[in-house]
């Protein structure tokens, strides 16, 4: 099922577009940039301090809102710089460079050997949403949807991997911010159950200061979706300690060592509710080891394979039925039922 259109109404008052007004900066006050100035260039852009000399023609047909800028009647003191018309927008010139080298290329996400850059794929996402260059937000979607995935299977997978990196770089998951802004911006629910249930796993105080980006800009949730996230979190702890309690009830019908495996379910208890450790302190957090890596690595009775493996079974039932409930926890829209042909 697609997901619904993400344009945006058109502006009818003349003065909208955020791009407009053609007047140039104080002489001196900006500098050339070193990519995208182009000798044969017709129009010149001026983000803040930087100017880019490129070609009209392109950003005419493909970008509606420019279309509109670039046609509008100037006024008698609108600017000129060797008889090209200059235009100013308020973006970051390292954004705006971003989204002219997807726009003009279509290499702006790309670098040699790497993945996608994520600062680089948000900048295009919403430099190519505010003109309106389709093509280079469902690009830029489709590669978020890869990393923040709507279905079980692939969102525990991400969570594994999403946990190598945390402990690389701790404040990795604070990207998950931008994703749930882009997610609202461009109108993709599918990308808001991760990236929300990714929020969950940040200490408020860090959601709260928010996601410095490349920019300099500090971005934060709404309101309202503090607010989900803060109230998500309670409910998350308290359906990770259901699942700890019923995954350590009992022996697997499998079981070929009762007795101690019977101990090792009443240490497992008896830890999880008199002195947790670290490891196993319920939380909202799925990238902390799992129930099945405590229960691996107890220091007390140990557990038969069988035990283990229905342990291992139980968590990922639980875990699974956890996501599904995802929706009403957050408070976001059930996501599509696949169709069957």
């Amino acid at each position: 099922m697609t997901e619904p259109s993400r344009k945006r109404p058109r502006p009818t008052d003349p003065a909208a577009p955020e791009g407009c007004p053609h007047t140039r900066l104080p002489s001196g006050a900006t500098k050339k940039d070193d990519e995208f100035w182009f000798d044969d260039g017709n129009l010149i852009i001026v983000a803040q301090d930087v100017e880019f000399c490129v070609y009209k023609g392109p950003l005419v047909k493909h970008s509606p809102v420019f279309r509109d800028m670039l046609t509008l009647p100037q006024p008698a003191e609108a600017g000129e710089l060797g008889h090209r018309p200059v235009v100013s927008v308020p973006e970051h010139p390292t954004s705006f460079r971003h989204f002219l080298r997807e726009f003009m290329a279509g290499s702006g996400f790309q670098l040699p050997g790497d993945e996608p850059v994520f600062e680089v794929v948000c900048a295009v996402i919403r430099l190519g949403h505010k003109y309106e260059v389709d093509r280079i937000v469902e690009k830029g979607l489709g590669y978020l949807k890869k990393q923040w995935l709507d279905n079980y299977s692939g969102w525990s997978f991400q969570a594994n991997l999403a946990y190598a990196r945390y402990w690389a770089n701790p404040h990795i998951a604070e990207r998950c911010i931008s994703v749930v802004n882009i997610a609202r911006l461009t109108d993709t629910p599918s990308l808001l159950r991760p990236a929300l249930f990714e929020c969950c796993t940040i200490d408020p105080q860090d959601l709260l200061k928010g996601h410095q980006r490349e920019d300099g800009v500090c971005e934060r949730l709404t309101a309202e979706d503090v607010t989900r996230v803060l109230l998500a979190r309670t409910e998350l702890v308290k359906l990770d300690a259901l699942t700890a309690l019923r995954i350590f009830r009992n022996t697997s019908g499998e079981c070929y060592d009762y007795h101690n495996c019977t101990h090792a379910f009443q240490d497992a208890i008896s830890e999880l509710t008199e002195s947790p450790s670290p490891s196993r302190m319920f939380s909202a957090d799925p990238k902390r080891p799992s129930w099945f890596d405590c229960a691996s690595k107890t220091d007390g009775p140990s557990f038969c394979d069988a035990c283990l493996m229905e342990i291992r079974r139980k968590e990922n039932e639980e875990r699974s039925e956890m996501w599904n409930m995802l929706p009403s926890i957050l408070d976001i829209p059930e996501p599509p039922r696949p169709e069957f042909w």
